[in-house]
């Protein structure tokens, strides 16, 4: 079973609901900031974090967005980064 690298965003209104998200995506988050995380997710893996996310959030006023990224891309830092892995990798989309 093959995983996609995802940049998933969100911006949510509630702090509690704000945690749980960010709790919930740590599982599968190998860099990110405070409202991106880029995730490697199976299929089976994304659409259950797509359902369990869209029951959270208030659909009036939060976001999510989930956008597949290509792995060959080449890397590109801008600012200051911490605890990146290499072969994980972290991408500047442009």
């Amino acid at each position: 079973m093959s995983r996609d690298l995802y940049l998933v965003c969100y911006d949510i209104s509630n702090d509690d609901t704000l945690q749980q998200v960010r709790q919930y995506l740590q599982g599968w988050r190998v860099q990110g900031q405070k409202s991106a995380m880029e995730c490697w997710f199976t299929v089976s893996e994304l659409q259950a974090a797509k359902d369990y996310l869209y029951s959270l959030i208030d659909h009036s006023t939060d976001r999510l967005l989930f956008v597949r990224l290509d792995p060959r891309q080449p890397v590109m830092h801008i600012g200051k980064h911490r605890d990146f892995d290499q072969h994980m990798g972290s991408f500047f989309i442009h």
